[in-house]
């Protein structure tokens, strides 16, 4: 069975990549009609319809066959900007991003 890894969370427009233990060959497919046939391929500027599950079938020498999957999620918007805020009742914000932006709204 292939060892896989990536980002489990990437946020949009970053680079995903996708990486296996070695074999002979390989067959990744994954969400938004991804394919491909490298051992670690990267995907450039992932959008979040590159979210779901990757999944890599590998085969050896021998053409022993083996299957492994990955889940990733991309996030956008505030999330990844940093631009996350808790406001109170009171009418005050606080900054949450560690930027120390805190005011009153």
């Amino acid at each position: 069975v292939p060892v896989i890894s990536s980002t489990a969370s990437i946020c949009s427009g970053q680079n995903l990549l996708l990486q296996s233990t070695t074999a002979a060959t390989y067959s990744w497919a994954g969400p938004n009609g991804f394919t491909s046939t490298e051992q670690n391929p990267t995907i450039s500027n992932i959008s979040a319809m590159g979210s779901g599950i990757y999944t890599l079938t590998v085969t050896n020498g021998s053409s022993c066959t083996g299957t492994a999957t990955t889940e990733v999620t991309v996030y956008s918007g505030a999330i990844c900007d940093g631009l996350l805020a808790h406001y109170k009742l009171d009418g005050n914000a606080t900054d949450a991003s560690g930027n120390n932006l805190h005011g009153t709204i």
